[in-house]
Protein backbone atom coordinates (compact mmCIF):
# COMPACT_ATOMS: atom_id res chain seq x y z
CA UNK A 1 0.00 0.00 0.00
CA UNK A 2 1.26 3.48 -0.95
CA UNK A 3 1.93 6.51 1.33
CA UNK A 4 0.71 9.11 -1.06
CA UNK A 5 -1.72 10.81 -0.30
CA UNK A 6 -4.98 10.50 -2.80
CA UNK A 7 -6.39 13.29 -4.87
CA UNK A 8 -9.99 12.48 -4.53
CA UNK A 9 -11.16 15.94 -5.79
CA UNK A 10 -9.87 14.59 -9.02
CA UNK A 11 -12.84 13.57 -11.10
CA UNK A 12 -10.95 10.89 -12.82
CA UNK A 13 -9.88 9.56 -9.53
CA UNK A 14 -13.63 9.29 -8.32
CA UNK A 15 -14.71 7.77 -11.47
CA UNK A 16 -11.92 4.91 -11.21
CA UNK A 17 -13.60 4.42 -7.61
CA UNK A 18 -16.56 4.22 -8.77
CA UNK A 19 -15.68 1.57 -11.62
CA UNK A 20 -14.12 -0.39 -9.09
CA UNK A 21 -17.29 -0.86 -7.19
CA UNK A 22 -19.10 -1.15 -9.89
CA UNK A 23 -17.36 -3.78 -11.03
CA UNK A 24 -17.27 -5.87 -7.32
CA UNK A 25 -20.85 -5.14 -6.95
CA UNK A 26 -21.33 -7.03 -10.48
CA UNK A 27 -18.31 -9.43 -9.80
CA UNK A 28 -16.53 -8.62 -12.63
CA UNK A 29 -12.59 -8.69 -12.29
CA UNK A 30 -11.19 -5.36 -11.79
CA UNK A 31 -8.76 -3.26 -13.85
CA UNK A 32 -5.27 -3.45 -12.22
CA UNK A 33 -4.96 0.35 -12.45
CA UNK A 34 -8.77 0.23 -10.68
CA UNK A 35 -7.31 -2.19 -7.85
CA UNK A 36 -4.63 0.10 -7.15
CA UNK A 37 -6.85 3.21 -7.33
CA UNK A 38 -9.01 1.33 -5.05
CA UNK A 39 -5.86 0.29 -2.37
CA UNK A 40 -4.68 4.12 -2.55
CA UNK A 41 -8.11 5.54 -1.95
CA UNK A 42 -8.83 3.23 0.74
CA UNK A 43 -5.39 3.17 2.46
CA UNK A 44 -5.58 7.41 2.74
CA UNK A 45 -8.44 7.53 3.92
CA UNK A 46 -8.94 5.16 6.06
CA UNK A 47 -6.57 7.61 8.10
CA UNK A 48 -8.66 10.68 7.45
CA UNK A 49 -11.88 8.90 8.63
CA UNK A 50 -9.69 7.62 11.75
CA UNK A 51 -8.95 11.36 12.77
CA UNK A 52 -12.11 12.39 11.65
CA UNK A 53 -13.87 10.02 14.09
CA UNK A 54 -11.73 11.14 17.03
CA UNK A 55 -12.52 14.43 16.13
CA UNK A 56 -16.36 13.73 16.52
CA UNK A 57 -15.94 12.51 19.89
CA UNK A 58 -15.11 8.62 19.10
CA UNK A 59 -13.45 7.01 22.15
CA UNK A 60 -10.57 4.62 20.77
CA UNK A 61 -12.20 1.71 21.28
CA UNK A 62 -15.31 3.06 19.04
CA UNK A 63 -13.52 4.60 16.44
CA UNK A 64 -13.31 1.15 14.36
CA UNK A 65 -17.03 0.43 14.96
CA UNK A 66 -17.44 4.40 13.59
CA UNK A 67 -14.78 3.31 10.65
CA UNK A 68 -16.65 0.24 9.30
CA UNK A 69 -20.34 1.90 9.67
CA UNK A 70 -18.14 5.00 7.47
CA UNK A 71 -16.63 2.96 4.80
CA UNK A 72 -20.10 0.82 4.42
CA UNK A 73 -21.86 4.33 3.84
CA UNK A 74 -19.47 5.36 1.62
CA UNK A 75 -19.12 2.09 -0.50
CA UNK A 76 -22.92 2.35 -1.11
CA UNK A 77 -23.00 6.20 -1.77
CA UNK A 78 -20.32 6.57 -3.91
CA UNK A 79 -22.11 5.40 -6.60
CA UNK A 80 -24.07 8.42 -6.57
CA UNK A 81 -21.48 11.11 -5.88
CA UNK A 82 -20.82 13.88 -8.14
CA UNK A 83 -17.46 15.60 -7.89
CA UNK A 84 -18.88 19.08 -8.08
CA UNK A 85 -16.02 21.93 -7.28
CA UNK A 86 -18.19 24.91 -7.02
CA UNK A 87 -20.49 22.93 -3.91
CA UNK A 88 -18.19 20.89 -1.59
CA UNK A 89 -15.34 19.59 -1.51
CA UNK A 90 -14.71 15.47 -1.30
CA UNK A 91 -13.85 15.60 2.44
CA UNK A 92 -16.81 17.79 3.29
CA UNK A 93 -18.81 14.75 2.27
CA UNK A 94 -17.12 12.27 4.07
CA UNK A 95 -16.77 14.68 7.21
CA UNK A 96 -20.48 14.75 6.80
CA UNK A 97 -20.43 11.03 6.98
CA UNK A 98 -17.98 10.31 9.48
CA UNK A 99 -20.45 12.88 11.87
CA UNK A 100 -23.53 11.44 11.34
CA UNK A 101 -22.42 7.88 11.51
CA UNK A 102 -20.41 9.40 15.13
CA UNK A 103 -23.65 10.35 15.79
CA UNK A 104 -25.60 7.57 15.37
CA UNK A 105 -23.56 5.40 17.78
CA UNK A 106 -23.34 7.35 20.45
CA UNK A 107 -27.58 7.65 20.01
CA UNK A 108 -27.20 3.85 20.14
CA UNK A 109 -25.21 3.70 22.79
CA UNK A 110 -27.68 5.98 24.86
CA UNK A 111 -30.65 4.26 23.62
CA UNK A 112 -29.38 0.85 24.22
CA UNK A 113 -28.23 1.88 28.10
CA UNK A 114 -32.03 3.54 28.75
CA UNK A 115 -33.46 0.65 27.58
CA UNK A 116 -31.64 -2.42 28.40
CA UNK A 117 -30.83 -1.88 32.28
CA UNK A 118 -28.14 -3.90 34.05
CA UNK A 119 -30.01 -6.80 35.67
CA UNK A 120 -28.72 -8.04 38.81
CA UNK A 121 -31.60 -10.68 39.19
CA UNK A 122 -29.05 -12.89 38.55
CA UNK A 123 -26.88 -12.57 41.78
CA UNK A 124 -28.12 -14.09 45.10
CA UNK A 125 -27.12 -12.13 48.19
CA UNK A 126 -24.96 -13.58 50.98
CA UNK A 127 -27.10 -15.32 53.68
CA UNK A 128 -26.40 -13.87 56.54
CA UNK A 129 -26.65 -17.11 59.35
CA UNK A 130 -28.05 -16.03 62.81
CA UNK A 131 -26.87 -16.57 66.09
Amino acid sequence: MTTESVNATDPMMILNIQSFLVGKFTRLPAAEGLVKDWDQFYGSYSRIIHRFSMACGMQDCDVEECSQEVWLAVVNGLSSFEHDPTRARFRSWLYRIVSNKAADLVRDRVKHAAVSPVSYTHLTLPTICSV
